[in-house]
């Protein structure tokens, strides 16, 4: 008995020790970029895959590009770049000099007839709510 005493004091004072609520890791965060240019096709085939390059900022070298968020609504797509960084080591200083330009590419694929109508994401206006580059591709069949 006295052995399953001490056993289970050592493992709770063991699990004590051992646990730490404080994370020291990487610490993931993810923002939205800036679109700047679109480079698109003045039309689109029904059923072809498009490439669509965009010109994006990001606010240092060390965002990275992770993808995009598109939000469909029937035959309107609202397309954000999302950047990923390490909010511990990456710190980016609000000087619009610092920005870096990079192109990605969107592949979309025409899969309705009629048109579409493209909102990218352009930023925040002065009272912080988003503005988009719109842009309106007639679907060829």
């Amino acid at each position: 008995m006295k052995l399953k005493s001490l056993l289970l004091s050592l493992f709770v004072v063991l699990s004590i020790v051992s646990c730490s609520i404080e994370d020291d890791g990487p610490q993931i965060a993810y923002s939205a970029a800036k679109v700047v240019e679109v480079n698109m096709p003045d039309t689109l085939d029904f059923g072809t895959t498009h490439i669509v390059t965009l010109k994006i900022e990001k606010p240092a070298e060390c965002f990275v590009f992770s993808g995009f968020e598109v939000i469909p609504t029937l035959n309107e797509r609202t397309v954000t770049p999302v950047l990923v960084y390490n909010a511990n080591d990456c710190f980016a200083e609000n000087n619009p000099n610092n920005v870096i330009e990079e192109e990605v590419n969107l592949n979309f694929i025409a899969a309705s007839n009629g048109s579409y109508v493209f909102k990218f994401f352009n930023g925040l206006d002065a009272d912080g709510l988003p503005t988009y580059i719109e842009m309106t591709v007639p679907v060829r069949e």
